[in-house]
C-alpha cells in the first residue's frame, strides 16, 4: 500500500485555509488573559515591596551586632540605600493600585463636562435638561467616589 503525499499536502492546505484563528479566541479568554496579567503584575510588585522590606530589616538587625565605627558607617550607607529602595517600590506599588480609581475619576469628569457642554450650548427641552442634570450629578458622585 502506498501513500499519495501530493494528495496529503493539498488536503492540509485546504484545512489551513478553512482554519479561522478568530474562531478559537473567545472574548472571555481575552478578558481572563488580561486579568491574569494584571494579577501577575500586582503580585510581582507586592513581592518587590516585601523583598525590599526584608532587606531593610536584615540590615537593621546587622546594625545592632556591629561594634566598629567604620563598619557601622558602611552599614548606614547600606541602610539608606535599602530604605530608598523600599520607599521607591512601595510608592510605585501604591500608584499602581490607585490607577484604576484615577481612570474612573477622569472618565467621570469627562462625561460630566460633556453633559454640561450639551446643556450650555444645545437647545433642549425641559425633560431632557432634567435628565442631563441628573446624569451630570451621577457622574459627579462617581468622580467623588473614585
Amino acid at each position: 500500500m502506498t501513500l499519495d503525499v501530493s494528495n496529503l499536502s493539498s488536503l492540509s492546505g485546504e484545512l489551513l485555509l478553512q482554519f479561522d484563528p478568530r474562531a478559537c479566541i473567545d472574548e472571555r479568554d481575552v478578558e481572563e488573559y488580561f486579568e491574569n496579567l494584571q494579577e501577575f503584575k500586582r503580585k510581582t510588585m507586592q513581592d518587590q515591596v516585601v523583598r525590599a522590606n526584608d532587606c531593610l530589616r536584615k540590615i537593621l538587625l546587622q546594625n545592632k551586632k556591629t561594634d566598629k565605627l567604620v563598619l557601622l558607617l558602611k552599614m548606614y550607607e547600606e541602610e539608606d540605600e535599602a530604605y530608598r529602595e523600599l520607599v521607591t517600590t512601595a510608592t510605585l506599588f501604591y500608584q499602581y493600585l490607585l490607577q484604576p480609581f484615577r481612570d474612573m475619576r477622569e472618565l467621570a469628569m469627562l462625561y460630566k463636562m460633556e453633559i454640561l457642554k450639551s446643556l450650555e450650548f444645545e437647545e433642549l427641552g425641559p425633560r431632557r435638561i432634567a435628565v442631563l442634570e441628573k446624569e451630570a450629578e451621577d457622574w459627579r458622585k462617581r468622580a467623588e467616589d473614585a
